[in-house]
């Protein structure tokens, strides 16, 4: 079950969307947590502003590449489902992580068109 739930490429009901958010909300943590010294590359006049500063550009960037990599496994990247990869990093930018994540959730319940007749 867990694999159905890490998938890309399966579409997922609203439980194992929530899972697959969860996961990536974990796995993000967790790599905050590893290569959090490399904040220190981060403009700012503090250690706590560094900090922030990488975080939210860390934030945008996974926020961004994980609906393109959803997307570009499904086969929707060319539809107008495109602009999602631009509001998740939005969203990642203006609320945090957990708003930017809410689209790659949206995004794995959508019908792959590999799988259309």
């Amino acid at each position: 079950m867990l694999h159905k739930v890490i998938s890309i490429n399966t579409q997922k009901t609203f439980l194992e969307a929530l899972g697959f958010y969860l996961i990536l909300l974990f796995f993000w943590i967790i790599l905050v947590a590893l290569f959090g010294t490399f904040f220190f590359l981060a403009p700012g006049d503090t250690p706590a502003e560094r900090g922030f500063n990488g975080g939210v550009i860390g934030c945008v960037i996974y926020c961004m590449l994980l609906p393109f990599v959803i997307l570009k496994a499904r086969g929707l990247l060319l539809s107008a489902n495109s602009f999602l990869i631009f509001v998740g990093g939005i969203l990642g930018w203006l609320l945090g992580l957990p708003a930017g994540l809410l689209v790659a959730a949206f995004i794995s319940t959508m019908q792959s068109s590999h799988n259309k007749d």
